[in-house]
Order: C-alpha cells, then structure tokens, then sequence
C-alpha cells in the first residue's frame, strides 16, 4: 500500500509501549525501510506491503520487550567502522571507543613498527580489528576469547572490515585464565575490557542489559578473576609491556592493589566522559633477570 510517513508512524505507534516511543519509532523506520532524516521532514509518501508492516510490528514487539537496538539489527558502528553484532558478544559502547582511543595514543608514541599485541575477550572483534584498522604501527594482534561463536563473529568482521589488512590479526579460541598459552615472543600491549559489573550493581541496571551475555559483563569473584588475569598479563608482556584495560570505578581500588602486588609498577588511571574513573594503563618494569654466582 501506498501512505504518507506520517500515517504510518501514527498506525504504528500504538504497538509500541515504552518510554520515547515517538523517537524509538522514528529510528526503527529510518532503519528497517533505509530512510533519511529528509523523508520524515517532507513527509514522503512510501509503498510498504503488508508482510512489511507486520515484520515492523514484531520489531516493535521485540523493543516492547527491551530488547536493544543492536541486537534487532544486527549491527553497530563502533569507531566509524560498521559491525556485525549479535546476541553471542556486548554491544560495543562508547567508553570502549575511548579505550581503543587511548591505546592508539600511547602506541604511537613507541618508535616501533612491528609491535606484536593481544585483546582478551575479543567478542565481536571491535578493540582489536579498530586497533590494527586504525594503526600501522601493529604488526599482530592475538584476540582471544572463551566463546568459540564470538570468535566465529569477530573473524567475519575481520573479513568484511580489515580486507588486506587481515593477516595481521589472529583469533584464538581460549579461556586465558584456566588454559596454558604457549607463544614463542612476548607481546608489547595487551587491551582488554573484560567483565566488571559487579553482581549487586547488574540485578539494578536498565532491562535492555539482560540481553547481554552475563559472563561477559559480570565479575561474581573480583579478586580471584583479577589476580589470576593480571598475572597472567605480567607473564606475557615485555619488560615496559603495557596493559590497557576499561574498568569500573567500583574496582578501581582493588585493581591497583592486585596490580602492585603482581609487580607492575607504573598504574595510571583515566576517567571516561562522565568524569569517573573508567581506565587503566598499567606499565610492566624492566625486570632485570638475576645471575646466580656459583660457589
């Protein structure tokens, strides 16, 4: 049928039930029939059919539901580059954007050219296929991750986003906790935004984060997961290796003690747009290694 924007946004607006519903129609027209901003001020006229209209209506059914808008349409720009996104891997957010920001800022201040990294819970392949997009100064990158569907994910972004550029990343299907790593270098960087949403802080967020996978967002036993992955961390690093890590300004505290207790020494700490502290560099020292003098 053939019908002015403006009538079906009126028709439609009747099945959606949660709060900036005029503004939440808006934006699911403009991405499920490819519209512009322009259509909706001129008040296009359009032809939809009516297999259309009931596909709108049970998206419309599903954000009832809470359901993000990542997961409806599968995708998800995240640093100007688009994603595949689905309900195996987080939907990429700002703070992480910022993270990848940060890291690209300290890396080229290194005078290398073939710095070898690593992104722990790579989940969609975001941090790391940005970072190697965005920085020739990367030889490799290794992107782990505990899902072996994150990982099947990431490497179709990889495919669609890096195109020549691919050979340069890695994915690796593994728990970096509980599972040997064996690699013949040390790697320069390590960058992660790995779970910190404590329990008591993920039962009081917003509905549209139960979506989320749970492992990859909460931390159920702080000390023992961080104390296991920053030593983990310092064993794999070079000496001055730095690790990049997006955090909770609940964990901060803590992470900074398991941090100097592991041995790094240099641990700064940035805050995110809302002015709370979101970010950590952390610096492995030069350990020089002992000579044992024989009697």
């Amino acid at each position: 049928m053939k019908c002015k924007l403006s009538f079906l946004l009126n028709r439609l607006n009747k099945w959606i039930f949660i709060p900036n519903s005029r503004k939440e129609l808006f934006y699911i027209l403009k991405e499920f029939l490819h519209l512009t901003e322009k259509d909706f001020i001129i008040d296009n006229e359009i032809d939809i059919s009516y297999t259309k209209i009931k596909e709108l209506i049970s998206i419309l059914k599903r954000r009832n539901q809470r359901e993000p808008f990542s997961y409806i349409f599968q995708k998800k720009e995240f640093c100007s580059l688009d994603f595949k996104i689905n309900h195996n891997v987080l939907i990429p957010r700002p703070e992480t954007e910022d993270l990848v920001e940060i890291t690209i800022q300290e890396i080229r201040k290194w005078n290398s050219n073939s710095l070898i990294g690593m992104d722990v819970g790579t989940g969609s392949g975001c941090i790391a296929i940005s970072l190697i997009y965005y920085c020739d100064q990367i030889q490799l990158i290794h992107a782990l991750d505990i899902n072996p569907k994150a990982i099947e994910l990431a490497k179709e972004n990889a495919s669609n986003i890096l195109k020549q550029k691919i050979h340069r990343l890695k994915f690796f299907n593994i728990d970096l906790i509980n599972q040997e790593y064996n690699y013949k270098e040390f790697f320069h960087f390590i960058v992660s935004n790995p779970p910190y949403i404590l329990y008591e802080e993920y039962k009081k967020l917003k509905p549209e984060i139960f979506f989320e996978p749970y492992t990859a967002l909460v931390v159920e036993k702080p000390l023992y997961f961080f104390y296991k992955f920053f030593k983990k961390c310092y064993e794999l690093l070079k000496n001055q290796g730095k690790l990049f890590l997006e955090t909770s300004p609940s964990l901060v505290f803590l992470q900074t003690k398991i941090l100097t207790k592991i041995g790094f020494q240099k641990i700064k700490i940035l805050k995110d747009y809302n002015h709370l502290e979101r970010y950590l560099i952390v610096e492995k020292p030069q350990v020089v290694p002992t000579l044992e003098l024989s009697p």
